[in-house]
This record gives structure tokens, sequence and C-alpha cells, in this order.
């Protein structure tokens, strides 16, 4: 019974690694590829995957030739094991400050040449490195004649990628640096002594001491996983500009959400089927459904339970992290805004039998519509002018207005309108309604404190990419920490911004974060705008287009032609067709003149911006 159960244990854990090397796989390919680590880390997960993924589904398979296919699947990802940790351990040491001058590169193209050779002869019909294949105690291979061969290649290159991490861990000073390399010593180590079958080349212990090799094989198991998860950990910083305290939030809630939910529900459906097959002497029936869906809602149901408390516990020596976490709660957006008065206007509409309601409030002296219920297609005057008989109802072109003040200040913050019923509103109508007024004053004032908050943050979140690239190279080799301010891009590159910016030229993302925001000119530019750099930014395309104007009357010739494709296409937002046609081109014309535009306005933008850096001593 014992040995049963270490039995269904090692095949549940070597399952779990191989689903956890997969959704880790898939985090590195989402979130962390351009970066060379990164990468070759992601080639380390990959051949995890049909490594542990074929000893798991070599344990359970039915038939002997599923054994062997399965078998063979296990060892094609064990050749490729040692050249996917040689090259990971060379591109850490080379992000460490330690770049290699071409020998360690060619011992790793060595390296995967080797071992697509040696996965080729695991497919091989005759017996070269894989012998016959034997049940017991578990399926395996024996060792064929040149198995001493690919051991030799294995321990050799291993020893060679530890080498080379234990190289990068002595070069790393700062503690949580070493910390980190340190995890993925461990890690490696772990994969390149705890992946290797033993039981091809120690069959007769094995067979001798079946208790203790099952037992050793679920601690080895267990062993690999933690430290495959801890060298994941610290592989997820290489090279990623967020900080760290983002990075183990986002890496704590893939793995959580999947490899994690995934594992446990194959656990429960194992377990279920093992229970199964002693109480009904059958594998399958209603109870592994059961089981799995069960499983997953409780997992879904716990995580979300634990996980905002794990991430509080991340950031609990950080008090700013924990109010950043926490101020999207309590900011009060446009849309929110825009609801909650919805929802007032609905009682309004409600209490008084009315099809109609507006609300419109005050920004600055100025009437804002806000929120309207009905069909508006002539707003009443009170719309477009404050009152001037202070606080209270009265009547205007038909339509009762109630004034909505500041209750300290006496500020008008809004007005809210509605169409004048026969009659006059009654004394439940005017606590219903005050009852509004109240509310939607509370909401105006939070709107209030919020707009002045994401004026704030908006500013922040521009985007500059020089801090968050130089935290990124930094975390390893502290001397790229020391790199100069960023040069100017290409022209091909800001050829992109300007087409981005003038697309959304009247507002969208791509104006907003644009990377031309952070320029020296468009800041200058926005010092004229009280510091809106987003209206810097126009200012700054609507000067580099006007440099494209010839002088003298606007005339629609060939003179004029760059002009005037970019003035009517982005300022006046026209079609391209209509474009076109006022123009005399075909639409494939026009486009091949608009890129020839913007090019030109990219040339003259990166003139302002040397002329601006040059000015300021930059």
């Amino acid at each position: 019974m014992f040995l049963s159960f270490l039995h269904t244990l090692n095949a549940i854990l070597a399952a779990a690694i191989g689903i956890a090397a997969a959704g880790l796989w898939l985090y590195t390919l989402t979130f962390n590829l351009r970066v060379r680590v990164a990468r070759a880390f992601s080639l380390v997960l990959l051949v995890l995957v049909p490594l542990y993924g074929g000893e798991a589904l070599a344990n359970v398979a039915e038939t002997p030739e599923l054994n062997i296919l399965w078998l063979r699947v296990l060892w094609t990802g064990l050749a490729f094991l040692p050249a996917t940790l040689l090259h990971f351990s060379d591109a850490v040491l080379a992000l460490t400050g330690r770049p290699s001058r071409g020998r360690r590169l060619w011992a790793v193209r060595g390296a995967y040449l080797l071992g697509m050779g040696f996965a080729l002869t695991m497919w091989w019909p005759g017996e070269l490195i894989l012998g016959a294949f034997w049940e017991t105690p578990a399926p395996h291979f024996r060792a064929g004649p040149w198995a001493g061969v690919f051991i030799l290649f294995y321990t050799v290159v291993m020893v060679f990628a530890l080498v080379n991490l234990w190289r990068a861990y002595r070069r790393t000073v700062v503690r949580v640096s070493r910390r980190r390399l340190a995890y993925l010593l461990a890690g490696a180590w772990a994969i390149a002594v705890g992946s290797f079958p033993y039981l091809t080349f120690g069959e007769a212990l094995a067979g001798r001491w079946v208790g203790l090799f099952w037992l050793l094989g679920t601690l080895n198991q267990m062993v690999v996983g933690t430290l495959l998860f801890l060298m994941a950990y610290a592989a997820a910083f290489f090279g990623v500009a967020l900080p760290d305290r983002l990075v183990q939030q986002r890496l704590l809630r893939w793995v959580l959400r999947g490899p994690v939910t995934v594992s446990l529900a194959l656990a429960a459906a194992t377990l279920a089927r093992q229970w199964g097959l002693v109480a009904f002497g059958e594998t399958y029936g209603l109870w592994v459904p059961l089981a799995l869906v069960v499983t997953l809602l409780l997992t879904s149901y716990f995580i979300g339970l634990i996980l905002p408390w794990l991430e509080r516990l991340g950031s609990a020596h950080d008090p700013a992290a924990d109010l950043l976490a926490h101020i999207g709660e309590r900011l009060f957006t446009p849309q929110d805004l825009r609801q909650f008065l919805e929802a007032l206007l609905g009682v309004v509409c409600d209490q008084l039998r009315v099809d109609q309601a507006l609300l419109v409030a005050f920004e600055e002296d100025e009437p804002r519509l806000l929120v309207t219920i009905g069909d508006w297609l002539d707003l009443p005057r009170p719309a477009l002018e404050p009152p001037t008989n202070g606080p209270g109802y009265f009547v205007w072109d038909g339509y009762w207005v109630r004034a909505l003040h500041d209750p300290t200040s006496g500020v008008l913050l809004g007005m809210l309108i509605f169409p004048r019923r026969k009659g006059t509103l009654t004394e439940d109508d005017r606590d219903v309604l005050d009852a509004v007024a109240a509310r939607a004053v509370l909401a105006l004032q939070e709107w209030q404190r919020s707009r002045q908050v994401l004026t704030s943050l908006q500013t922040l979140v521009q985007p500059s990419t020089l801090l968050p690239r130089l935290r990124a190279v930094a975390r390893f080799d502290r001397r790229q920490a020391l790199v100069s301010e960023e040069e100017l891009p290409p022209t091909g590159e800001v050829f992109q911004w300007v087409r981005d910016a003038l697309k959304h030229y009247w507002g969208g993302p791509k104006l907003r974060d644009n990377p031309l925001l952070r320029w020296k000119v468009v800041q200058q530019a926005a010092a004229r705008y009280d510091g809106n750099v987003v209206q810097g930014l126009r200012a700054v395309l609507q000067e580099a287009i006007e440099q494209l104007r010839p002088p003298g009357e606007r005339r629609f010739t060939a003179e004029w032609l760059l002009y005037n494709i970019l003035e009517m296409k982005f300022f006046q937002g026209r079609k391209v067709r209509d474009i076109a046609l006022r123009l005399a081109l075909s639409e494939a014309d026009f486009y091949r003149k608009q890129r020839v535009a913007l090019a030109e306005v990219a040339r003259i933008l990166l003139e302002m911006e040397e002329k601006a850096r040059q000015a300021g001593g930059t």
C-alpha cells in the first residue's frame, strides 16, 4: 500500500514539474523574451516539459508500446538539457559583466550539436544509448553500448554550466543579487543531478531496495520542483524594467492561477482514479470529473482569498507600495462618476414620473455636460449659465433647477435640471430631490479630489525609458547603472512615433503614451501650457508641420502637397478618399506621399530636439 502511494505521488510530482515548466515557459514568452538570459532560460524550461512529462506518462501508460514511446520522449529532452543549461549559464555570466570571447559561444554551439545527435540516437531502432526495455521497479531502458559516452557528455557539460553559474555568483557583491544567483545555482544543480534517470544504470540496486528507491525518487521530485520555482523566480527579474514588487506579484499570480491550479486538479483526478479502483474496481467514473471540478473551484476560491494577503506580505516593508495597491479602490474615475450620477438621475425620473433629467457640472466657472437621461436636443439656458439667485429650487424656461453647492465653501458645483410638470413639487418630491442633490454634491467633491490625483498620476506615467532601462540592466551588472542618457533614436523609430502621435492627435493612448513626450523640446513647449506635456507635444507637432508650409497663400499645387496632406488628414480629420480627390491623387499615391511627409516631420523633430539639448547643455 505504501509503495503504491509513493508510486502515485512520484507520478503526480513528475507531472507537476512538467506542468510548472510549461507554465513558466509561457510566462517567459509573454513577459520577458527580449533578454538573452530569459530566452536561454525558456529553452531550459522547454526541454523539461518532455523530460518530466514523458516520465509521468510512462509511469501511467498501460501498454509496453506506450511506455517505450514516452521514455524515448523523456530521453530526447534529457539529451538537450546539458546544452540548454550551458547556454543559460553563459548568458548569466555575460550579464554579470563577463561576456564570452568566443570560446564559450562555440562550446554552447557544440553542446547543442552533440545534444541533437544524441537525441536522434534515442529514436534509433537499434540499441545504441538505450538498451532493452524493462518494467520493474518502474518502466525504464537498460543501458546500451554507447550509454557511457552519453554519461560523459552529460557530466562534462553540466559541470561547465555549474562552474559558469558559480563564477557569476562570485562576481556579484550586492546581497539581493547574490541571493538570486544562489537560487539559480541551486536550481541548476538540482535539475542537473535530479533529472538524470539513474534507474537505467542502477537497476540492480533499485530492485533490491524498492521502497528506498521510490522514497528517494519522491524526495528528489520535491527538491527539483521547489528549486525550479526558485530558479524561475530569480530569472523573472532579468532585463525587466518593472520594480521588484511588481515582478513578484505578476509571477505569483501566474504561478498560482496556472501551474499550481492545474497540478492540484491533476493530483485530485489521479487520486480519484486510484480511490475508484480500490472502492469500485474501476478507474474512471463520476467521481473523477467531480473531483476535478471541486478542486478547480476550491483552488480558485482559496487563491482569491490568499493572493491579496501574499501581495501585501511582499510589500510589508514599503508603505508607499501598499498605498499604491489600494489607491485604485479609492479613486473616482470619470466613468465611476457618470455611472453614479446616472443612477441618481434615474431616481429623479422615477420619483417625478418624467423621462428627462440632466446634471451639469461647473469646472473653473465653465459648464460641462456630465449626464443626461432622455433626449436633450435644445439645452435650457440654465445648462449654459450658472444661476444667480442662490441655492434651492427655481424654474427657468419650463424646467426645474436644483443648484448644487459645496456646503463648506458655497461654491457652485453643478445643477440638477428636469422638466417642470403641472403643479408644484410635493414634500416627498423635495425630500427625494434633496437626498439626490446631497449625493450628487458628494460625488462631485470626490471627483474634484480624484481629478487632482489623476492629473498628478498622468505626469508620473509619461513614458521615460531611461530609469526603467537602468533598473533592468543594473540588477546584476552594477556598472550599467552609470551609462549616460540615451542618445537620439534613429529616424525610422521617430517616424513611427510621429505617425502614432498624429493618428491620435486629438486624444488617444498613442498620443498620451508617446515616447516623444519625454523629449526636451516637448518639455519646453509644455511649460507654455502649465506643464501639460500632451498639449506641448501637439504644439511641437504643429510647429514641425508648419515648417513644411511654403510661403504665401495656400494653394493646391505640388509645392504644397506634403503640407496639405498632413493638415487635411490629421488636423481636419478628413477621409483619405476625399483628400485624394481634392489633391488629384490616387489613394496609393496619397499613402506614398503621406509617408514622405511623415519622414520630413520626423527629420524636423530630430533637428528641433538636437537644438533643444544643445541649448540646455545636454
